[in-house]
């Protein structure tokens, strides 16, 4: 869904995006249970979205 509403955005807008659809990927983190992290600025997994 999101792709579609991008490249629909890209094709209406042709002449003000860099956007390579070509290039266009998603990743997708299904793993959302809270954490704590070892030696980085968050505390958890949580507070990185916050």
């Amino acid at each position: 869904m999101v792709f579609q509403r991008l490249n629909a955005l890209h094709e209406h807008y042709r002449e003000d995006t860099y956007l390579d659809t070509q290039k266009l990927f998603t990743v997708v983190d299904l793993d959302i249970q809270k954490i704590a992290i070892k030696n980085y600025k968050f505390p958890d997994t949580e507070a990185v979205f916050r």
